[in-house]
């Protein structure tokens, strides 16, 4: 991935970025979609995280990015409970440059992070598949359109796996 052009977005966090990102895809996406959105920004940016120092519990990092961050219109700082406000702004200082990911061992770190959850489990396939496809999308934004996310991306392998799913008979 070294050796490709700058991002637009260069120097900018990839926080400031995917609430950007966000607010160009939301009109133009079924409600389905935006939830899928929301959960692959939720996963992606926890996954640009550069520092652990004064890091906001788990739960709470989830929760605020889900309900507050990830959403279209978001809500007035002051409707924003404290906790989730400290949050927050917390993210938008921890998380990487948009170009990082033009660094095959941060792309790497990232997808790690989007298959495996922190107890050492494996993401279902399902998640990982729509955490896929915001990172493509996004990268694929972020680098150029079209489908520079496709050519981004793959460099690194990422199998999603099949869903063992069981059927009630």
């Amino acid at each position: 991935m070294a050796g490709r052009s700058s991002s637009p977005f260069a120097g900018r966090s990839w926080y400031d970025f995917a609430l950007e990102y966000l607010d160009v895809r939301w009109r133009q996406t079924a409600a389905k979609t935006r939830c899928e959105d929301n959960d692959g920004l939720c996963a992606l940016t926890l996954a640009m995280i550069r520092g652990r120092t004064l890091r906001p519990d788990e739960e709470l990092l989830r929760r605020a990015l889900r309900r507050r961050a990830f959403v279209v219109p978001r809500p007035a700082d002051r409707e924003v409970p404290g906790d989730e406000r400290m949050a927050l702004r917390w993210v938008a200082r921890a998380t990487r440059p948009v170009d990082d990911l033009l660094d095959p061992e941060v792309m790497k770190g990232v997808i790690q992070s989007l298959s495996v959850r922190a107890d050492g489990s494996a993401v279902p396939g399902s998640t990982q598949r729509y955490c896929k496809k915001a990172l493509v999308n996004a990268v694929g934004c972020a680098f150029g359109g079209g489908g520079a996310g496709e050519d981004l991306v793959p460099e690194i392998r990422w199998q999603v796996p099949a869903d063992d799913e069981e059927v009630d008979p």
